[in-house]
């Protein structure tokens, strides 16, 4: 078991009402087989969707998210939208924020909303509607916040584009992540004065790392924000991700960026009102555009480990109390620790998901 401040250590963790009620000495007459590892659940803070559903198009679609997530050990997550026309923002949010608010997950738990765009950098809109990006309001937030039941814990924004959003957010509450921007190092630095401390997918939908120009991954580097990343060798090369994380470590949060195609064969699928083709593992739109992924988290973890050489713990870590700090929720999610909630993905040596547990139930 991956008990936080310990390591691998052989322990029996005592539970009651779905917390840690202790860690205690092994108990040989409950152990699991040698080669199993306990890892605190996983949290993925930017999945569009999985297993056929699309978070911005479909009823029920954190209820069936809940069910694939969990099958590769993600206990919380935020289901992430993407730009669109502001009614049918309005419209999934609505839904999301109620089926938040009301409804019973057996599997992964949504914990907030993220709400990637639409107030993003034409420039940088990868594979986001151009035609659907707003400028900021207070307004026109405060309709979509009370749409989502008050639910939107995360939003991707360009600050460059945006004056005024950072501290909002900051002072209500909303972890502010730049993203989909031009920004220039400078101003990444000063939406981090402001109160961002978020980067959304680094080192995608942004300007680059030049010698004459820092853009906006210099900035992220040089920033003490938290830099999401898609550790699936495509999206980042394997260098990439290693100089990130000489620069970054400890600020790295794992995300998936899956789409709808995760867990389901090549072939045609949407993103949004997007129509991507899924091909080699890699979700494109029609010009070839990258567009989210299909990329697991157990897998994102493994990778993240191989590529940079790192030890099992701190690779989880990225999957884990890394994400639960940026959400403001390590207090009782992200980690093994007395107090917290009993989140466990039970993988074998490389990684595969056994059985994951959440607050103390196993995920059927």
């Amino acid at each position: 078991m991956y008990v936080f401040g310990h390591g691998i250590v052989r322990c029996t963790a005592y539970l009651s009402e779905g917390k840690i009620k202790n860690l205690g000495a092994y108990d040989a007459s409950c152990a699991l087989p040698d080669k199993w590892l306990v890892l605190p659940g996983f949290i993925d803070k930017h999945v569009h969707g999985i297993g056929g559903v699309d978070c911005m198009r479909d009823e029920n679609a954190l209820t069936v998210m809940s069910k694939f997530l969990a099958k590769e050990g993600v206990t919380r997550f935020l289901p992430t939208t993407m730009t669109a026309p502001k009614d049918d923002i309005i419209r999934a949010l609505t839904r999301m924020g109620a089926e938040i608010t009301y409804g019973n997950f057996d599997g992964a738990k949504p914990i907030g909303i993220h709400l990637e765009g639409p107030f993003i950098a034409p420039e940088k809109a990868g594979a986001q509607p151009v035609e659907d990006i707003l400028s900021f309001s207070e307004n026109t937030f405060s309709e979509m916040q009370a749409a989502a039941c008050g639910a939107i814990k995360q939003v991707t924004y360009a600050p460059e584009k945006n004056p005024g959003m950072t501290s909002y957010l900051n002072k209500n509450g909303v972890v502010a992540s730049v993203g989909h921007t031009t920004a220039t190092a400078v101003e990444v630095l000063r939406a981090e004065k402001e109160g961002a401390s978020s980067l959304t997918h680094v080192y995608n939908a942004m300007t680059g790392l030049s010698h004459r120009n820092c853009g906006t991954v210099g900035g992220a580097m040089l920033s003490d924000m938290y830099c999401e990343l898609i550790c699936d060798g495509k999206h980042v090369e394997k260098e990439a991700v290693r100089l990130l994380h000489k620069t970054s470590a400890g600020r790295i949060c794992l995300i998936s960026d899956a789409t709808e195609a995760t867990f389901l064969p090549d072939g045609e699928y949407h993103l949004g009102k997007n129509k991507i083709i899924v091909k080699d593992n890699l979700a494109r739109l029609e010009n070839g555009t990258i567009a989210g992924s299909v990329l697991k988290m157990n897998c994102a973890v493994k990778n993240y480990m191989d590529f940079c050489n790192l030890s099992l713990e701190e690779a989880v870590d990225a999957a884990t109390i890394v994400p639960a700090k940026c959400l403001k929720i390590d207090d009782t999610c992200g980690s093994i620790e007395i107090g917290k909630y009993a989140d466990f993905a039970v993988c074998d040596e490389n990684l595969n998901v056994i059985n994951t547990v959440r607050e103390g139930t196993l995920i059927e």
